[in-house]
């Protein structure tokens, strides 16, 4: 990674994305990375996106099974 940055920011909870948020405006390169699939950090309120299909498509099945499905 040849890339140069004005800084580097760990992490996606409301601080870090308040401080990428100001830095980015102020017409700072900014590399912003977490860990998770997911952001939000520790406040993170929100399924990652995998858990939520899974769960849709063990509905769908459920709704196929028993022939539930609307017309």
């Amino acid at each position: 990674m040849d890339e140069q940055y004005d800084a580097i920011i760990l992490g996606t909870g409301l601080k870090e994305c308040v401080l990428a948020g100001l830095l980015g405006v102020a017409g700072k390169k900014i590399l912003h990375m977490d860990r998770n699939k997911y952001y939000g950090g520790e406040s993170a309120s929100i399924t990652p996106l995998e858990d939520v299909i899974c769960f849709l498509f063990i509905i769908f099945l459920f709704f196929v099974k028993h022939s539930i499905l609307l017309t």
